[in-house]
């Protein structure tokens, strides 16, 4: 049954980025071109073809004198839906629920789109859920109707949300050999358990494992925030040679993808000491 077309509220600009990664085979499974930066990464405006699209999209924006700018993504593996910001503002807190009932506010600089936004204006990224799910689908539909037929987003007074501030990220050596299975790679730096992704948005208690050290150990790691790195062994450790986690934390954006794992991060965590 087709599904109605409904009209929106006011004037709507919609920019679809990354056709060439779309269409490059096999179709619709590129995040990016494999020879070209993450776009996602490029809203800091270096000199490459990327950076100049990433330009463009916000100069267009910004013309446009919006009232809000919704940056819709999934996610590379299982996960439930999430917004972020780079703000804690009252309109973005009037915003997040009509799409997650969970908010990251992020304080790392990663040269994203939502970092042109400011105070008045909320830009927010939206995570619908993982790449494949039929309910991410579903979800992205019926929350973006919502969002383009409303006639003031800002009418409905705050909702509780389940709000992670400040989060860390567990970033790997970029050479690291990195792999996801159900059991250890012997050739590997890293083995990471090929089921991670289910823990995401979970509470891991101390002691939880979630994968398998190499030779070099936790030296293979680094944690990032949003001032500078943090001493890996403070928040993990190498028990009897796997990854285990050294105090409770909740952990986000786990992916099951080494390519990502690699150029972007393991995972987010906050810490909830």
């Amino acid at each position: 049954m087709l599904k109605e077309n409904p009209e929106p509220a006011t004037d709507t600009c919609i920019v679809i980025a990354s056709v060439n990664a779309a269409r490059h085979p096999p179709l619709l499974s590129h995040r990016f071109l494999p020879w070209e930066s993450d776009l996602n990464r490029c809203f800091g405006f270096a000199a490459n073809h990327q950076d100049d699209l990433a330009r463009d999209i916000v100069r267009s924006l910004k013309n446009k004198s919006v009232e809000a700018v919704i940056d819709a993504h999934n996610t590379s593996a299982h996960s439930e839906p999430f917004a972020v910001s780079v703000r804690n503002t009252k309109t973005i807190h009037q915003l997040t629920p009509m799409f997650t009932k969970n908010l990251i506010v992020m304080d790392q600089s990663l040269n994203t789109l939502i970092e042109h936004g400011d105070d008045e204006t909320p830009w927010l990224t939206i995570e619908f859920g993982g790449v494949m799910d039929p309910n991410a689908d579903e979800l992205a539909y019926e929350a973006l109707k919502t969002f383009i037929t409303a006639s003031d987003l800002f009418a409905e007074p705050v909702r509780p949300l389940r709000l992670i501030n400040h989060p860390l990220r567990l970033e790997i050596d970029e050479d690291a050999h990195l792999h996801y299975s159900s059991s250890v790679v012997d050739e590997g730096d890293i083995t990471m358990f090929d089921t991670i992704d289910q823990l995401n948005f979970h509470v891991i208690e101390t002691g939880t494992a979630l994968g398998w050290l190499g030779p070099g150990g936790l030296g293979m790691f680094r944690i990032r925030t949003g001032v500078g790195t943090q001493e890996v062994d403070k928040y993990f450790q190498n028990k009897d040679g796997f990854l285990t986690t050294k105090k409770p934390m909740t952990i986000f954006m786990a992916t099951t993808d080494p390519y990502i794992a690699r150029k972007d991060c393991l995972l987010y965590f906050s810490d909830d000491d």
